[in-house]
């Protein structure tokens, strides 16, 4: 499980967060093994889980595109399982 730093106000009130944190929202598949270790994260607010589960969803989508076009790929639910996990942090309305 990946352990962030929490945000800092810079001197100027800007909100730096750590390297960490921006490393998950870049390539999630990095520092999580699976969406589940996002949501058990405890370092990370509400909102950070879900900015790190968007990019896990949008990775995935893009990854099932050569899947619906009949391209082998790995086809183990794990966009199903994104979902989940961001219908539990956010709630069911969530819009990406």
């Amino acid at each position: 499980m990946a352990v962030f730093a929490t945000s800092v106000l810079s001197g100027r009130g800007e909100v730096i967060m750590s390297v960490e944190f921006e490393k998950a929202v870049q390539d999630p598949a990095s520092v999580f093994d699976k969406p589940e270790d996002v949501l058990r994260d405890v370092s990370l607010t509400r909102e950070q889980k879900i900015e790190i589960l968007s990019r896990c969803e949008y990775n995935a989508s893009e990854e099932a595109v050569p899947l619906e076009e009949g391209m082998p790929g790995d086809e183990t639910g794990i966009l199903k399982r994104i979902l989940i996990a961001l219908g539990e942090v956010a709630g069911p309305s969530i819009s990406t």
